[in-house]
């Protein structure tokens, strides 16, 4: 697995009306009218089985995870601030290469072994003045057992990603987490 690139979102100072419909349909965007959900997990619900995950998470965090930081140039952040707000979409934010990119099998000497056998190994993304961190992943192929997770210090988690991702091509999009850090943890259970 290799976190090749991170999407950096940052708050905007001032947002402009939204563009008309008429305008979105002449770019190729396609509007789907909302639905109302009556089954699953509440707001508040899911909201706490995050949160509790998060904290999951953390707690089982390994003291030697690696860290990533990022630079985002002030100049950079300005550009998102100057955008044309009437354009639709509206650019919020903008891809950043993680440079040199993380890769997890030359960094196995960095996991943590659990009591009961299992493995976790972690990398903390930074970004000063990012409003949020949404981080490209490339070459996943996680074994039977093995789960991704991606999340934040402040409650937010998203996972478990197995195999080879979401949509099963080895590379995806995690999603987003408000902040100037996100965490990334693969665990691996013990034998049973």
């Amino acid at each position: 697995m290799r976190l090749k690139a991170l999407g950096l979102v940052a708050v905007l100072t001032g947002f402009a009306a939204a563009a008309p419909a008429a305008a979105a349909a002449k770019q190729g965007i396609v509007e789907v009218p909302s639905a109302v959900v009556t089954e699953g997990l509440t707001v508040d619900q899911a909201i706490q089985r995050q949160a509790e995950l998060a904290a999951s998470l953390i707690r089982e965090l390994p003291l030697a995870s690696k860290s990533v930081f990022v630079p985002v140039a002030p100049a950079e952040i300005g550009a998102i601030d100057a955008i044309d707000h009437s354009t639709s979409p509206l650019p919020i934010g903008f891809v950043k290469p993680v440079a040199p990119s993380v890769n997890l099998a030359a960094s196995r000497g960095d996991a943590t072994v659990t009591a009961d056998g299992g493995v976790i190994w972690a990398v903390t993304v930074r970004a000063e003045s990012a409003g949020a961190l949404r981080l490209h992943i490339d070459n996943v192929q996680l074994p039977d057992g093995v789960q991704m997770y991606v999340y934040s210090r402040s409650g937010e988690a998203y996972g478990p990603y197995v195999g080879k991702g979401p949509d099963g091509r080895g590379e995806f999009w995690a999603t987003s987490v408000v902040g100037t850090e996100a965490i990334v943890q693969i665990k691996a259970v013990g034998p049973e």
